[in-house]
């Protein structure tokens, strides 16, 4: 399964089926709920679990090595997918939601929580005010 075909269905894991349209989350938030519990769980548990050995990490020159190479195949693999993604947009709202996002992160270098929360925040709105939406 491609990168980007994993996040596609990421995404529609967390939506509601079509014949849910009009119960809200009612219909498909158990799903989203599931996908989100799945996707961020292993993260929150090996960071609970391996605190107290952080520093012992932080002060081996073998873990270094390794973790140097894993941030830049983690940073090609964000690239990887994200550029796709960005190519798919199909709405000028949606182009400028992701101008602002990454001017957000990388030139004014803040937080992904208040990106992410953003970039939603963009979206409902341009529901709430009849932009079109691709489906």
């Amino acid at each position: 399964m491609t990168p980007s075909r994993l996040a596609a269905q990421s995404v529609a894991s967390a939506a509601p089926h079509p014949r849910c349209r009009g119960r809200g989350w009612r219909c498909g938030g158990g799903g989203g709920l599931l996908a989100a519990l799945v996707a961020f769980a292993p993260s929150f548990v090996f960071v609970i679990a391996g605190g107290p050995h952080f520093d012992r990490l932080r002060r081996n020159e073998d873990a270094q090595v390794f973790l140097s190479g894993a941030g830049a195949a983690a940073i090609g693999a964000i690239a990887g997918v994200a550029l796709p993604l960005a190519l798919a947009l199909s709405q000028l709202w949606q182009l400028l939601a992701l101008g602002l996002a990454a001017i957000w992160l990388l030139a004014l270098r803040r937080g992904v929580v208040a990106a992410l929360l953003g970039a939603g925040l963009s979206g409902v709105v341009a529901a709430l005010i009849g932009l079109p939406i691709p489906r």
